[in-house]
C-alpha cells in the first residue's frame, strides 16, 4: 500500500485516505474474479482497512477531507455538448468516437446508470460484459398524434443480476424525450441509430430514409427493427482505432477519462463523470417525488 501512495499520488496531487481504501476495495475484487475464485479472508481485509486508516494515514499525512461532489445540471451538459462538436480543439482519432461518447451521455442521462453497464467495467476487465446489440431493440409505434416514431429500448447489463439475466431492466427511450429541450442534440435515439446504420446492423433496413417511411402500425403494436444474427453479441460501444470500430468493447475507464478531458477542454477545473449524471438524476427524482407527496397530501 506504501507503494501505492507513493506511485499514485507523486507531484502536486493531494494524498487522500479514501483513495486508498478504494484501491484496497479494487484489489480485492479482482482478486476474487480470479480463476481460483479465492476470496480475500474478512480479518484480513479489516485490519487492511484499520492499517489505511491508521498506520498509513499517520506516516505518509493523507487527507481525509471529501472532495466537493458535482453536479451535471443541464446548462453543464450544454456546455460539454457545445464545446465537443463546436469548440474543441482535440483531434480524435476516428469520428464515430463523438458519436458513440455523445450516444452514451443521453443513455446516462436519461436512464442514470453505472458506467460499468454499458461498458465494460474495469472489475469486469476481459469479460466483454456491456451494450450488446442482443440488448438494444429499436422499434416504430404511432404516437399520440398519430404519426411514426422510432423507439429505443435498452437491457441494462446491472450489477448483481450476472446469474438472473432475465430479471435485468429495461429502459426505454423515444424520439419524444427531445420535446423536453428545445435543443436537437437532446435526441436520445438518433446517435443511437446512427451507430447502428453505420455498423449495418439492421437485418431489413440500411439507410434512415427507409426506417422513416414505415409507417405507424395501425393496431398500436410495435414494428421491432430487427438486428441481424451475426450482430446479436457483437459490443455496441466498441473501440475504436484509426480505421473505425474495432469489434471490441469500449473500457468504461477509457470513456470516463475521455469525460474528464473534456470537462478540463471546457474550462471546468473539477472532474466532470457520469457520476454527476447520476447525481443530478437523483436529485430531479427526489425532487419529482416530493411534488409529487406535496401535490397528494394537499388535494
Amino acid at each position: 500500500m506504501e507503494g501505492v501512495v507513493r506511485g499514485c499520488c507523486a507531484g502536486n496531487k493531494e494524498r487522500s485516505m479514501y483513495y486508498m481504501l478504494q484501491k484496497w476495495d479494487d484489489f480485492g475484487a479482482g482478486w476474487k474474479r480470479r480463476p481460483s475464485n479465492d476470496q480475500i479472508p474478512p480479518e484480513v481485509s479489516e485490519s487492511i482497512y484499520f492499517y489505511i486508516q491508521n498506520d498509513l494515514r499517520r506516516k505518509f499525512g493523507l487527507s481525509t477531507t471529501r472532495r466537493t461532489r458535482h453536479f451535471m445540471t443541464v446548462n453543464h451538459f450544454v456546455i460539454l455538448i457545445k464545446h465537443m462538436w463546436q469548440k474543441d480543439w482535440h483531434q480524435y482519432r476516428h469520428g464515430r468516437i463523438l458519436v458513440q461518447d455523445h450516444a452514451a451521455y443521453m443513455l446516462f442521462i436519461y436512464s442514470s446508470v453505472r458506467v460499468g453497464e454499458y461498458f465494460e467495467s474495469n472489475m469486469r476487465r476481459g469479460s466483454g460484459r456491456g451494450l450488446l446489440y442482443g440488448a438494444i431493440d429499436f422499434v416504430v409505434f404511432k404516437n399520440e398524434k398519430g404519426k411514426a416514431e422510432i423507439g429505443v429500448r435498452v437491457i441494462r447489463d446491472a450489477k448483481g443480476f450476472s446469474d438472473t439475466p432475465h430479471k435485468r431492466l429495461l429502459q426505454c427511450h423515444s424520439t419524444a424525450c427531445m420535446r423536453t429541450w428545445s435543443r436537437f442534440f437532446a435526441n436520445p435515439v438518433l446517435p443511437l441509430l446512427a451507430i447502428a446504420l453505420a455498423d449495418r446492423a439492421f437485418q431489413d433496413y440500411a439507410t434512415f430514409e427507409e426506417i422513416e417511411a414505415i409507417p405507424p402500425p395501425a393496431d398500436g403494436s410495435l414494428h421491432h427493427l430487427r438486428i441481424k444474427k451475426d450482430m446479436l453479441r457483437v459490443p455496441f460501444f466498441q473501440m475504436v482505432s484509426v480505421d473505425g470500430p474495432t469489434g471490441k468493447i469500449q473500457g468504461a475507464v477509457s470513456f470516463s477519462k475521455r469525460t474528464m478531458d473534456l470537462g478540463h477542454r471546457a474550462g471546468y477545473e473539477g472532474n466532470n463523470g457520469i457520476h454527476d449524471i447520476q447525481r443530478e438524476a437523483l436529485v430531479k427524482a427526489d425532487g419529482n417525488f416530493l411534488r409529487w407527496n406535496s401535490f397528494d397530501e394537499t388535494s
